[in-house]
């Protein structure tokens, strides 16, 4: 029996995970919401936001709009986050005090689960991110 599994494996996984979810989940509407009203996830497993980057994207969303909605999930206060911080922060940087949404109906167990393929299809996390996701 081998130690430990294969990345392959994992990806596997999250392919279906994802497959699950976004199958289900997905509204397809897009909404304009506040942005004071969003809570960050806190499952996500992006600690580090490079403050370059994140510059450069606040004056591309300044520049040509945002181009992808974030997503999120109600909850008793407003919103929580499942995909999208980067973008969220960006528009925050412009001053912005609403952005797209697609509401999503999820669970909040999933939320770690949603962060983690959003982050993967997105800019790569760092090792130590990575690692402590999964």
């Amino acid at each position: 029996m081998a130690l430990g599994r294969g990345l392959s494996e994992l990806l596997g996984e999250v392919e279906v995970a994802y497959d699950n979810s976004t199958s289900k989940t997905q509204t397809g509407s897009v909404s304009e919401i506040q942005i004071d009203s969003i809570k960050v996830n806190p499952h996500q497993p992006r600690k580090i936001f490079d403050d370059t980057k994140l510059a450069e994207l606040a004056a591309s969303i300044k520049k040509y709009g945002l181009l992808q909605a974030v997503s999120v999930m109600e909850d008793m206060d407003g919103y929580v986050l499942i995909a999208g911080e980067r973008r969220l922060r960006a528009a925050t940087l412009n001053g912005d005090t609403t952005i797209k949404a697609h509401i999503i109906d999820a669970q909040e167990h999933k939320l770690r689960e949603l962060a983690l393929i959003e982050n993967i299809q997105r800019d790569d996390l760092n090792i130590i991110e990575l690692a402590y996701s999964y």
